[in-house]
């Protein structure tokens, strides 16, 4: 059986497969408009992941072994790495408000 932090550790890589996939499907195929919703909840789904990994690795920073914050940031885990995936599901939304913009338009 797989270690606790190596099931942890695949959710964001899921998660952004997941993400990549689904905005892939709507941009380069032809599904229906009731797919966007979709696309909305798994960039949502990102969005969360992503925050809660911030807390989770910010939490490790803030009780981690020295008592220096500094130190802990340096040599620890990186608070701001998770904000990589919200930041992308913002990207997201927008590319999707953008593109449902320019097919109402052409229909």
């Amino acid at each position: 059986m797989p270690s606790t932090a190596f099931s942890i550790g695949r959710i964001p890589v899921i998660s952004s497969a997941l993400a990549v996939g689904s905005c892939l499907v709507y941009l380069l195929g032809n599904p229906a408009r009731s797919y966007s919703r979709w696309c909305v909840a798994v960039l949502v789904l990102q969005a969360i992941v992503g925050s809660t990994g911030f807390r989770f690795q910010l939490s490790a920073d803030l009780h981690g072994p020295s008592r220096n914050l500094f130190s802990n940031v340096i040599s620890g885990a990186p608070p701001f790495a998770p904000l990589l995936l919200p930041n992308l599901a913002i990207l997201g939304f927008l590319g999707l408000a953008v593109y449902n913009q320019q097919t109402q338009k052409a229909s």
